[in-house]
């Protein structure tokens, strides 16, 4: 598995568009929509630095979530590793135990009860056992990915 951010320490440092609190990893990112706080979104290379967006189909990138409300036209922070709390997943599309796979569906995050393996769709693991919830603790990898076909 190949890790995107490659940020050599555990300790918090701030470095122009990158960022880390311990073990999460932030990057800074241009959002040409408004976006929630903990709303999966994908980012991207731009002329400018990086482009975060909702996740949709057919693309690749790196999932992360946003760690505040950023309005349209914006730079914002994305967490693309570590812990992340209430993050959102697609209705009734979170379902699995701790350790279970976090994938990119076509449109929203999604879990199965399935271990993590480092597919291409699997960005993360769930933190927290979840039955059928819109919300859930997990831990993103910070790896590239595309959605499940």
């Amino acid at each position: 598995m190949w890790n995107a951010w490659n940020a050599d320490t555990d300790s918090s440092f701030t470095s122009g568009d990158y960022r880390s609190e311990g073990t999460s990893k932030f990057v800074k990112a241009y959002f040409s929509a408004a976006t929630e706080r903990w709303l999966p979104v994908y980012t991207l290379p731009m002329g400018s630095g990086l482009m975060a967006t909702i996740l949709a189909a057919s693309t690749y990138g790196v999932v992360g979530v946003t760690d505040a409300t950023v309005g349209a036209g914006s730079w914002g922070w994305v967490q693309v590793e570590g812990k992340a709390s209430d993050v959102q997943f697609g209705a009734g599309d979170a379902k699995g135990s701790v350790g279970h796979s976090v994938f990119w569906g076509a449109t929203a995050l999604g879990a199965s009860d399935s271990a993590y393996l480092g597919l291409l769709s699997q960005v993360g693991q769930l933190l927290q056992l979840t039955n059928a919830s819109t919300t859930a603790t997990i831990y993103l990898t910070g790896t590239y990915a595309t959605p499940i076909a």
